[in-house]
C-alpha cells in the first residue's frame, strides 16, 4: 500500500503545468517535476541516438564499403574530442547561473552569459583559425591510413566540415546550457531530440542521392548545429530575453570565474575519460587486440545502465544548486535519499540480470562464445552499481560547490584503476579490468563520499 502511494505521489508530478513556487512546497514539486520531465525527454533523445546508430551502421556500411566505413567511424571518434574544447566553461555556467535562479539574480546571471558566451565564441574562434592555418599542412590520407582513392579524396574535406561544424556548436549551444541550468532539460532535451532526428534524415537523403563522404559528414554534423544555433535564438529571444548578452554586461570577474569553476570541471572529466580509456589499452597491452574486442562488446552492454542513470541524474544538478541558494534544506536532504534508494532499487535487479544473461546475450548479437564468463560480468555489473551510485552523488556535490573533494578522488581513482586493472588482468586475466575499476572506486570515491556525506547533510547549510 505504502508503495503504491508512493508510486501515485511520484506520476503525480509529470506533468506540463507548473506547480505554484511561491511557497517551499510548490517549488519541492516544481524541482520534482523538472526532473521528472527532463529525465524522460532526455531518455527519449538518447533512445532515439542510439537507434540511430544502430540504424545506420548498416546501411552506411553498405553504402560506404569497408574502408571508407572505417574511416567515418575515425573522424566521429576524433571529432568526439572536441567535447573537451570549451575548458569545462559550460558546466561552469550551468553551476554559476542555477544560483542565480536559486537568488533571483538576472542581473548577475546575464553578466555571466555575456561572459561565457564571449569566452566560448573566443576559444571557437581561435580553434577554427588554427584548424585553418594547419589543415593544408596536414597529410590527412596518411594520416588516417586511406588507401581507397575515393576516400583519399574525401578524407580531408570531410573531417574539416566535422570539425568546424564541432567547434562552430561551441557558443551555438548556449541555449541549451542556459534550458540547463534554468531546470528546464525537458526544452532541451526536445531540441536535441530534433536534432537526432535531423541528423537521421540528412543521412538517409544522402544515402539516397548517392553523396559522397563529405555531404554525409555535413549532414551528420551540421544538423545538430542548425538545431542548436536555432534554439539559441528562442531561449533568448523568447524564454528568457533578460539574458540576453550586451558589451556592457562583459565583466572580467564574472568571466574568470566561470572559467575557473569550468576547469575543475574539465579535470574531473579528463580524469574518468582516462580511466575509461584505459581499460581498451590495458587490455591490448596485457592481454591482446582479441580480448579487446570480447571486454569492449560486453562493456558496451553494461554501460547502457550508466548511460541512462547519468541522464537521470543530471537534472539534479541545477535542483540543488537553485535549492541551496534558497536555504531549502530539506528537500536537498529528501531528494538526495530517494534517489540513491531509487537508483538502488533499479540498477541492482537490472545489473544482477544482465549478468546473468550477458553470455547468452553477446553469442546471439555477435556470435562470440565464452566471452562473458561470471567473473567478468559480476565485476561489470558491480561496477554499473557503483558508477550509477557516483553519478547521482555527483551531481548532489557539484550542487553544492563540493568540488575540491572531487577533483582529489578523481585522480587518485585514476592513479589506483590504471595500476590496479594493469596488476589485476595479468593475475586473473580479463575480469581484472573490471574489478580495478571496482576496487579503485570504492576506495578513492566511494569510502570518502561515504564520510563526507552524512556530514554535509547534517550540517544546517547541507
Amino acid at each position: 500500500m505504502a508503495v503504491g502511494i508512493r508510486a501515485k505521489e511520484a506520476l503525480a508530478v509529470v506533468r506540463f503545468r507548473p506547480f505554484d513556487t511561491t511557497t517551499e512546497h510548490g517549488r519541492s514539486k516544481e524541482r520534482a517535476r523538472r526532473i521528472a520531465l527532463a529525465a524522460l525527454a532526455s531518455g527519449a533523445a538518447r533512445l532515439l541516438s542510439i537507434g540511430t546508430a544502430l540504424f545506420t551502421i548498416p546501411l552506411t556500411l553498405n553504402y560506404l564499403g569497408a574502408e571508407r566505413y572505417g574511416l567515418w567511424m575515425t573522424i566521429s571518434s576524433f571529432v568526439a574530442l572536441v567535447t573537451f574544447a570549451d575548458l569545462g566553461i559550460g558546466n561552469g555556467l550551468l553551476s554559476v547561473l542555477s544560483e542565480c535562479d536559486g537568488k533571483g539574480d538576472r542581473e548577475s546571471a546575464r553578466k555571466y552569459v555575456a561572459s561565457a558566451l564571449a569566452l566560448l565564441a573566443g576559444i571557437s574562434a581561435l580553434l577554427i583559425a588554427a584548424f585553418v592555418v594547419v589543415y593544408p599542412l596536414v597529410p590527412w590520407p596518411r594520416l588516417f591510413n586511406v588507401t581507397n582513392p575515393q576516400a583519399a579524396v574525401e578524407c580531408g574535406p570531410a573531417i574539416g566540415v566535422a570539425v568546424i561544424c564541432s567547434l562552430l556548436a561551441i557558443p551555438l549551444g548556449m541555449g541549451q546550457k542556459i534550458q540547463n541550468a534554468y531546470q528546464d532539460g525537458f526544452g532541451a532535451s526536445l531540441w536535441a531530440f530534433g536534432g537526432s532526428a535531423l541528423a537521421l534524415a540528412g543521412v538517409l537523403i544522402a544515402i539516397y542521392y548517392n553523396a559522397g563522404l563529405v555531404i554525409l559528414a555535413l549532414a551528420f554534423s551540421g544538423a545538430p548545429l542548425a538545431v542548436h544555433a536555432l534554439n539559441s535564438i528562442i531561449v533568448f529571444r523568447r524564454k528568457y530575453p533578460w539574458l540576453i548578452p550586451r558589451t556592457r554586461d562583459l565583466a572580467g570577474e564574472f568571466g574568470s570565474r566561470v572559467a575557473r569553476i569550468g576547469a575543475v570541471f574539465l579535470v574531473l572529466h579528463i580524469c574518468f575519460t582516462v580511466a575509461m580509456a584505459s581499460d581498451n589499452v590495458v587490455a591490448a597491452h596485457v592481454l591482446g587486440h582479441e580480448d579487446v574486442a570480447r571486454y569492449s562488446v560486453v562493456h558496451r552492454l553494461f554501460s547502457i545502465i550508466l548511460t541512462f542513470a547519468a541522464i537521470a541524474a543530471q537534472p539534479f544538478w541545477p535542483a540543488y544548486s537553485e535549492a541551496a541558494a534558497r536555504g531549502d534544506v530539506e528537500w536537498t536532504r529528501r531528494a538526495l535519499r530517494r534517489s540513491i534508494v531509487i537508483c538502488l532499487i533499479v540498477t541492482v535487479p537490472v545489473a544482477t540480470a544482465l549478468a546473468i544473461a550477458c553470455g547468452d546475450i553477446v553469442r546471439l548479437w555477435t556470435g562470440m562464445v565464452n566471452s562473458a564468463p561470471w567473473e567478468l560480468t559480476s565485476g561489470m555489473a558491480l561496477w554499473a552499481v557503483l558508477s550509477s551510485l557516483g553519478a547521482l552523488l555527483a551531481m548532489f556535490l557539484n550542487g553544492l560547490r563540493i568540488v575540491r573533494l572531487q577533483v582529489v578522488c578523481a585522480i587518485a581513482f585514476v592513479i589506483g584503476a590504471v595500476v590496479g586493472k594493469v596488476a589485476l588482468t595479468q593475475w586473473i586475466g580479463l575480469p581484472g579490468i573490471a574489478w580495478g575499476n571496482v576496487l579503485s572506486y570504492t576506495a578513492f570515491v566511494a569510502v570518502p563520499y561515504m564520510i563526507v556525506l552524512p556530514r554535509r547533510l547534517a550540517t544546517s547549510n547541507a
